[in-house]
């Protein structure tokens, strides 16, 4: 999903979530942070995948 600063939130299969900024690396966003996404919904982080996407992006 897109997010109002530019970057993306990742949802994994089994419910996991990352942040990729604008640049298109993986962040770490605290547990728990709310996100606003470019529509203007705002989505609560439940984890914080951080290693998980950066291996998705690197192997992209």
């Amino acid at each position: 999903m897109p997010m109002r600063d530019g970057g993306t939130i990742y949802v994994f299969k089994d419910g996991k979530m990352a942040v990729g900024d604008k640049y298109g690396r993986a962040v770490s966003v605290e547990i728990g942070k709310m996100i606003e996404t470019a529509d203007g919904s705002k989505i609560t982080m439940s984890s914080n995948e951080v290693a998980r996407l950066d291996v998705l992006l690197i192997k992209h």
